[in-house]
């Protein structure tokens, strides 16, 4: 229903990461509100537009569950975040290959995976998924949606 649907959420990950389904038509995932995998508890608020209804921003909110005084904060803004702006199937789109050439988001979206949860404390109990072995799997799998294209993606990257 590409003219019908404007805009497509995912979940059960528990990261805060996207699809990309085909140009312009994106998957996003807001991270999960269980820290079951590693991940801070996270929920995302999104903005559409009143006209066209397509998505235009999100703001992630995430909590730290060893702060003194837990509670869920502002964590980021895409739009801020990543300096894009217009409809997030688009902006999500264009980050792609950004998140290959640009080191700032790219180190931006690495620790916004987990929803900002640090996994160096406690030492030694925890291993981020996210190590720059292993980036061009999670970078190639935003863009990637058969296996054939993501193996050609993690092996040319």
């Amino acid at each position: 229903y590409p003219n019908l649907v404007t805009f497509t959420l995912g979940a059960h990950t528990h990261n805060d990461e996207y699809r990309i389904i085909q140009p312009g038509q994106v998957l996003d995932i807001p991270g999960g509100i269980s820290p079951l995998f590693g991940n801070n508890p996270a929920f995302k608020v999104y903005t559409f537009d009143g006209i066209t209804l397509n998505a235009t921003d999100y703001t992630s909110f995430n909590l730290d569950p060893s702060a003194a005084s837990p509670q869920f904060n502002n964590y980021y803004t895409f739009s801020t975040a990543y300096g894009m702006q217009g409809s997030l199937n688009n902006s999500l789109t264009q980050l792609y290959p950004l998140l290959k050439t640009d080191g700032a988001k790219q180190g931006f979206y690495r620790a916004a995976y987990p929803s900002g949860h640090s996994y160096s404390t406690p030492v030694g109990s925890e291993v981020n998924p996210i190590t720059d072995q292993t980036w061009p799997v999670y970078w190639a799998g935003v863009g990637n949606m058969d296996s054939q294209s993501l193996i050609y993606a993690v092996n040319s990257y």
